[in-house]
């Protein structure tokens, strides 16, 4: 009997929270016995999203459906080649289920247009607050075609929950089932460890009086980086002895470095990468501190 083939897609633009939840998804799905084909749409950070998946029994690959729900201009000609090209390639991947995960309003939605249309049963999932808008007539059309698919949606927080219904209730059918499932911590990994704190304090010479802020994020403008450091250097300048670490990569890692040597803050703040484990950083924290200008449920936080 041949395993149901479950799709997981995204209209990603950089590798963050919602990645890693479709990741962690993945392997949840694969432990259960499903096949698992996980297809973003291409994009910078696509190797770094790979490398997350060794030792996964998971299927990868790329699914970048012309966006004719995502970009106002060139629509009606991306609607035609999605419906020609990439419902032929899902009928070829014979999935039996997607699963579109939704990081912004209408990110997203071109792929469950296409999925809908090739008669695949869809569910999402909502990883942002998504602010109101007032859809054109054509695109609500699209819309109600995407949603027509639906069998359930759930958000990753309660105000992600909100906010999605208040945009797409009117598109959904009385049946759908629309559900809230917050993110979640693994208790196990994520615990004080003294040794943890030691070990990172020492690696970058912190001394054990020195009080460490902590940032854990994708360097990115959603993030807010660079506020990050307007905020440190104010802080600095009321109290001795006091550290930031900032572990995470992205484009704006080169004036984050410029930014803090133009405020002077020179040794106070330490780069420290991409982690592959972030359990052992937290321990060294004293504050965290995320200054994003939206999250729908902040994974680090």
């Amino acid at each position: 009997m041949r395993k149901k083939r479950i799709l997981l897609t995204s209209y990603s633009g950089e590798f963050g929270g919602m990645e890693l939840r479709m990741i962690q998804e993945a392997a949840m799905l694969s432990a259960a016995g499903y096949e698992v084909v996980l297809a973003p749409r291409k994009f910078d950070d696509i190797d770094l999203f790979k490398a997350h998946l060794s030792g996964l029994n998971v299927e990868f690959d790329t699914f970048s459906v012309p966006p004719f729900m995502e970009e106002w201009k060139g629509r009606r000609l991306n609607l035609l080649r999605s419906n020609i090209i990439h419902r032929r390639r899902l009928k070829r991947w014979q999935v039996d289920l997607v699963h579109v995960f939704l990081c912004w309003t209408t990110y997203g939605l071109s792929a469950l247009h296409v999925a809908t249309a090739a008669g695949i049963p869809t569910v999402a999932s909502a990883h942002n607050v998504f602010p109101e808008v007032e859809f054109p007539p054509w695109s609500r059309a699209r819309i109600e075609e995407a949603c027509s698919g639906f069998l359930g949606v759930y958000s990753v927080s309660q105000s992600a929950h909100d906010a999605f219904r208040k945009v797409f209730d009117p598109y959904l059918a009385a049946d759908t089932i629309v559900r809230s499932i917050p993110n979640g911590v693994d208790t196990n990994r994520f615990v004080p460890s003294p040794a943890h704190r030691q070990n990172l304090r020492n690696k970058y010479l912190i001394a054990d009086d020195e009080l460490v802020i902590g940032a854990v994020m994708r360097l990115s403008d959603q993030k807010r980086p660079l506020l990050l450091l307007e905020v440190f250097s104010e802080l600095i300048k009321t109290r001795r002895g006091l550290r930031l670490i900032v572990v995470g990569n992205g484009p704006l890692e080169r004036q984050m470095r410029q930014k803090a040597a133009d405020l002077g803050l020179g040794g106070n703040v330490i780069f420290a990468g991409q982690v592959s484990d972030t359990a052992t950083v937290y321990p060294a924290f004293d504050i965290h501190l995320l200054l994003s200008q939206r999250e729908g449920f902040g994974l680090v936080t």
